[in-house]
């Protein structure tokens, strides 16, 4: 887009979503962008972010075999983070059953490191009913960049798809059909026509 004619007037805007947002802070330390927009990402290591979901799904309807997949999780991560770790692991050992390439990639990167090195406008989102990234993330987003132009906006009633919702979170409400609420839209308008 930098090097065509047709766009060189226009601003370049990325917005992430989730994983998407979490990479967001590497993403805009690699590349020419105006402005970035981060959707539910999480500012913790991933692994650390999904035993906090394992623990919370357990805990809407406990079970046996939850908790034996925390266990579960808990030792994968306990390879993961240890100085055993290769690419050659098999990813039946580690989280998720992702590849230890897929793992290695992520294990150095630190976003609320990498954050604090871009200088470009940032706007993050979050959910208060998102059980997946969790206001704890966004308050952690929030506390790094205290004192920085970066925009913050969390909506009370919005999920991790940022779908409006009552009650306690669950994965149930995902399989109801619902649209991106309206004041998001609007939010991220305002931003990218700042």
């Amino acid at each position: 887009f930098r090097g065509s004619e047709k766009f060189k007037n226009h601003k370049i805007i990325v917005l992430g979503h989730s994983l998407g947002a979490f990479m967001m802070p590497k993403i805009a330390n690699s590349i020419s962008i105006d402005k970035a927009i981060m959707m539910a990402g999480n500012a913790r290591d991933l692994q650390d972010v999904i035993i906090d979901q394992y623990v919370y799904l357990n805990n809407l309807n406990p079970t046996k075999e939850g908790e034996d997949e925390i266990i579960k999780l808990k030792k994968e991560v306990s390879l993961l983070t240890s100085n055993k770790i290769n690419t050659t692991a098999s990813s039946d050992e580690l989280p998720l059953g992702l590849s230890a390439k897929y793992w290695q990639s992520l294990i150095n990167y630190k976003p609320l490191v990498e954050v604090k090195k871009v200088t470009i406008p940032l706007l993050i989102l979050n959910g208060e009913r998102d059980y997946q990234v969790t206001m704890k993330e966004f308050n952690l987003w929030k506390k790094t960049l205290v004192n920085t132009k970066t925009q913050f906006i969390s909506y009370p009633k919005l999920n991790h798809l940022f779908i409006a919702g009552e009650g306690k979170p669950s994965p149930e409400e995902y399989t109801f059909k619902g649209e991106v609420d309206t004041k998001v839209i609007q939010d991220i308008i305002a931003f990218c026509k700042q």
